[in-house]
């Protein structure tokens, strides 16, 4: 039986032992040189408006960088708000009436292009995009072999005062678009480097920011700001001035913290490596599962043996009984829709006028009603529900009449409800 003992523990030790080089390996992936690393997953994010005359009209320019598995072709990529926010405002890349200074007007559809250099930019599309935090998710057509996705790390308390680089494409004028005899590459990327002020968090949206000395320009917007190990901790978002001491504008510069980024993520299943643990959510699955499942038959022999080839009998315990799944929905109490109730089968419900973008439809001339009024997702981790407030003209307001903030968002326990502009268009979320 010692023998016994003795080969089962090495066997469980040998294993244990795979299972940590493999977590080791996928950490030294990404301890490299930030500076060279981080240009290999950035582009340039280019808004503007195709129209059917034959004319582009440029919009403006930032920055983007990819998230995914680092073992693959990155689709995905991240940017800020406001570097697609002219394009959101121009159609969405539907039909859209263009109108020139002069009061003319030409039919025409937005675009945002990513491009890889000058000459090389494929077309990508919004898959999820929040102005409160300033943060957007992009996706391409098809995968691309051209970048490589970044792993994320969230950022504590004790990284004040360390280094960090934010990189982008500052240096490129607004016309290099549109000029033919200008080109550019990656490598005339800029990176700054500085180190972490503080962390803060914006009055009234509670959006959470990443204050630095390492300078953010314009054109470094939606880029990422990386830790020495190439690790993304924050996305560039913005400069402000204030006056120091001795009367000087001083500047200071912020970032998105990327745990904002981190609910969009997994809202819409993206992929995505987490730095803080060494290991990628779908990297070395195989040899992970099957040490764990050796560990387990082990551990089982070993039982067996405790028990000196007795059989142990399991019993269902009494009384048991199945526990139904319950689905969290909302249900109207507004009196045209008859009590219905909507089961928030997709991550999110979104409440309006407006037939094809709503799962809650209230009818046209329903009063103080906007077409995109209001949404509420499930959070299942927390148990609650999100609201939020499209920005609707006449607001959403809680059951004791307090009106949301544009965009913020607002948690509700089941069987509580709100209301859109008034009283009779009462919702009440629900979880059965």
């Amino acid at each position: 039986m010692r023998k016994a003992f003795k080969k089962i523990a090495a066997f469980i030790l040998a294993m244990l032992l795979v299972v940590g080089i493999a977590t080791t390996i996928n950490c030294k992936v990404y301890a490299a040189d930030a500076t060279s690393e981080v240009r290999e997953s950035i582009v340039v994010v280019y808004t503007c408006i195709e129209l059917k005359n034959g004319k582009e009209i440029q919009f403006g320019w930032g920055t983007g960088f990819f998230v995914g598995d680092p073992e693959e072709n990155p689709e995905y990529l991240i940017t800020n708000h406001h570097v697609i926010e002219e394009y959101l405002g121009a159609g969405k890349g539907e039909l859209y009436e263009y109108q020139y200074a002069k009061g003319k007007i030409s039919p025409g559809r937005a675009k945002i292009r990513v491009f890889f250099d000058s000459n090389d930019f494929v077309e990508a599309y919004v898959v999820d995009a929040d102005s409160a935090k300033d943060i957007a998710l992009l996706k391409l057509d098809a995968p691309t072999d051209k970048r490589k996705a970044l792993p994320l790390k969230i950022p504590t308390e004790d990284m004040v005062g360390t280094t960090v680089y934010c990189a982008g494409y500052p240096g490129l004028s607004e016309n290099i678009f549109a000029d033919a005899t200008s080109s550019w590459g990656k490598n005339d990327a800029s990176i700054t480097s500085g180190t972490i002020s503080r962390f803060v968090t914006r009055s009234g949206t509670g959006a959470r920011r990443i204050q630095t000395d390492a300078a953010i320009m314009s054109g470094h917007s939606g880029g990422p700001m990386v830790n020495s190990d190439c690790q993304v901790v924050g996305i560039n978002v913005s400069v402000t001035y204030s006056k120091s001491e001795k009367g000087a504008d001083e500047a200071m510069y912020y970032a998105v913290n990327v745990d904002e980024i981190i609910p969009m993520l997994k809202l819409h299943d993206v992929n995505y490596v987490m730095a803080d643990s060494g290991k990628h959510l779908a990297l070395f699955p195989i040899i992970i599962c099957i040490a764990a499942a050796v560990i387990v038959i082990a551990v089982i022999v070993i039982l067996i043996i405790c028990k000196k080839g007795k059989k142990n009998k399991v019993q269902a315990p009494v009384n048991a009984a199945p526990v139904a799944n319950k689905v969290p929905a909302v249900r109207s109490l507004a009196a045209q829709h008859n009590m219905a109730r909507y089961p928030i089968t997709s991550g999110r419900i979104i409440i309006g006028r407006d037939p094809q973008t709503c799962t809650v439809v209230f009818s046209k001339n329903t009063p103080g009603i906007s077409g995109r009024h209001c949404e509420v997702m499930w959070d299942g981790g927390t148990g609650d529900f999100i609201l939020t407030d499209l920005n609707s003209t006449y607001g959403t307001f809680l059951s004791n009449g307090q009106k949301l903030e544009p965009n913020a968002t607002y948690r509700l326990k089941p069987g509580e409800s709100f209301y859109l502009a008034e009283g009779a268009n009462t919702i009440r979320v629900e979880l059965e």
